[in-house]
């Protein structure tokens, strides 16, 4: 053994050196970026799905709090129940925010440690086509953290990377595994799992396509059943969440509601066409343009189409390596395009078309290396006596592979914010404070709906109404959040105290909160980062405008009139006043 060893360590020259060094260097400088989300205010910046879904977890450490909040349930909706298993015990301790980023680096290191597996059945360990992937997946695991940032999809990305080592070696166990974190973690995965599975017994030697076809139903059968029981369980636990909330939206239903046109909540979901679903997995995607991605699609799936007609490698299912690695990618696509035809199909029902393409995408980064050492092998073999083109060729492809994912990675970055996309400002932190702080957690709050987004996450009570929970997913909860934002939008802008009372009397909404920018007779009233600048979205646009039409300077609003023990909190921005009070 130790004769083995020192023979391995004279086989490391000094260039392996070198690129190992290099490799550790760039994998160190990855990881440290990704605790650039709790850098500087990063208390008070978060990833905007946070805000509807994981401020309910806040319960774990106060259970009085969103009482009876129909929020709270559909926010719980979205989340399979091992996530919520380790929310509610993580947020016992620690603060709903923290928890979240600290979830999302556990998910990008996972990353890291699973793309290293898969680099390791792929190619030989510390080989230089290895440190390749891990310098990719680490500098791919800010991207990751960014923009997932403790979500229930933050275990999207490590399942598919599962599924991949399951697929590559042979054996049925780890897959069943995989099915069932994937039951427990993310049921979009454990669907393209579930079409994925006779590519695998064809894998392990258990269907045969040659001589003659041939499926050895001793094994395949209660592999089949272990994947059904999985199935059976995401069904169970969404019961209790259809009680409530009534079924899921039949998109052939919806699909000509406001919310769906032009200046409406969703009207990129309208037509969810096949280029644009596979172009903007964004968990993964690269910033190479249509022709580049097309061309490198083509190129990658020419590839494992002849990889596929060579067939298993002597050593059936023992083989791994580059070869299955790219007919693993052929497969995998395959399974992606059927889970996205059953969204198609089935939408709202299967939810995002588009996230069914996210599991192919490590098949398809481990295909393309995998075509690159394929070449580099080729080329060596016929340019014997000018090894260094072939060694050029594969360096330069890699070296231009890993710049694009990490400028994607958010190396254009130069700011030192935390890299979340919603960040709290210094008038609006007073806000969320006090309403923490001082108000009851019965109290119920109504305001811009935009800027309600932000009130359950930071302060930790419960909103009439906001922005981020205007879905059509359950047809039930879309349409009271509708009726509520249209009994909202006449008591907010008015001129008369008696809309506002009644509007306390019919709601039990406690407390409003104003902002003077949306009082301003020049301003635009309920505009906010993801609505483009119009006045707010379909179908509440003409009532606002109607509400707002013929204002001016000689005419103020109710709030800006009021002086009242009502007001409870007044800064240079906000206004807070406590119904109750009028």
């Amino acid at each position: 053994m130790s004769d083995g060893r020192a023979m391995n360590r004279a086989s490391r020259t000094p260039r392996r050196r070198l690129l190992e060094l290099a490799a550790l260097v760039l994998i160190a400088f990855n990881l440290i970026r990704v605790g650039q989300g709790f850098r500087g205010d990063w208390a008070w910046s978060v990833e905007d799905d946070v805000r509807q879904n994981m401020f309910v977890y806040a319960r774990a450490q106060d259970p009085e709090l969103f009482p009876d909040d129909i929020m709270a349930t559909h926010a719980l909706a979205f989340q399979p129940p091992g996530f919520r298993l380790i929310m509610s015990l993580v947020c016992r301790g620690i603060d709903v925010i923290v928890a979240s980023k600290l979830v999302a680096i556990l998910a990008s290191v996972l990353d890291v440690i699973l793309f290293a597996w898969v680099a390791s059945l792929v190619f030989r360990r510390r080989s230089g086509m290895f440190w390749i992937s891990l310098v990719f997946a680490t500098g791919n695991a800010y991207m990751w953290f960014i923009a997932l940032a403790g979500m229930p999809r933050s275990f999207t990305a490590p399942l598919s990377l599962l599924v991949l080592v399951a697929y590559l070696r042979p054996g049925r166990a780890l897959y069943v595994t995989a099915a069932v974190l994937a039951a427990l973690f993310s049921p979009t995965v454990l669907v393209v799992i579930g079409l994925l599975a006779p590519f695998k017994l064809y894998e392990d030697g258990l269907i045969e396509i040659r001589p003659r076809p041939r499926v050895a139903l001793r094994k395949a059968v209660p592999f089949a059943i272990a994947l059904g029981l999985c199935a059976g369980f995401v069904v169970l636990w969404q019961l209790p969440t259809k009680a409530v909330l009534g079924p899921i939206a039949d998109y052939s239903e919806w699909k000509d509601d406001p919310v769906f046109q032009p200046g409406g909540r969703w009207p990129h979901d309208r037509v969810n066409t096949l280029r644009e679903d596979l172009w903007n997995v964004r968990e993964w995607s690269l910033p190479l343009g249509n022709a580049g991605r097309a061309l490198a699609f083509v190129a990658l799936l020419g590839a494992a189409l002849v990889a596929v007609g060579l067939g298993r490698e002597a050593g059936g299912p023992r083989e791994s390596g580059p070869r299955k690695a790219l007919r693993a990618f052929l497969f995998f696509f395959v399974a992606g395009l059927l889970a996205r035809g059953l969204a198609v199909w089935l939408a709202l029902r299967l939810y995002k078309p588009d996230r069914y393409f996210i599991p192919v995408v490590p098949a398809a980064v481990f295909g393309f290396f995998a075509l690159l050492y394929l070449v580099h092998r080729l080329l060596s073999s016929r340019l014997k006596s000018s090894p260094t083109v072939a060694r050029t060729v594969l360096a330069v492809s890699a070296a231009a592979f890993l710049l694009v994912a990490f400028v994607n990675g958010g190396y254009r970055r130069s700011d030192a914010r935390p890299a979340m996309s919603i960040h709290i400002g210094p008038q609006e932190r007073e806000l969320l404070t006090f309403l923490r702080d001082e108000l009851p957690r019965t109290a119920v709050v109504a305001g811009n709906p935009v800027l309600m987004d932000n009130v359950p996450i930071f302060s930790k009570r419960s909103v009439w109404t906001n922005y981020e929970t205007i879905l059509p997913v359950y047809p039930s909860f879309y349409r009271r959040m509708v009726d509520r934002t249209y009994a909202l939008i006449p008591a907010y802008f008015t001129h008369d105290g008696e809309v506002v009372e009644e509007f306390h009397r019919e709601t039990g909404v406690t407390h409003m909160v104003v902002s003077f920018e949306d009082l301003r007779p020049d301003g635009t009233p309920w505009t906010g980062p993801f609505i483009g600048g119009q006045v707010y979205i379909q179908p509440f646009t003409p009532l606002i405008e109607a509400c707002t039409a013929g204002q001016g300077p000689d005419l103020p609003w109710f709030w800006e009139s009021l002086e009242s023990d009502a007001v409870v909190f007044r800064n240079a921005a906000f206004l807070v006043v406590d119904l109750r009070l009028l």
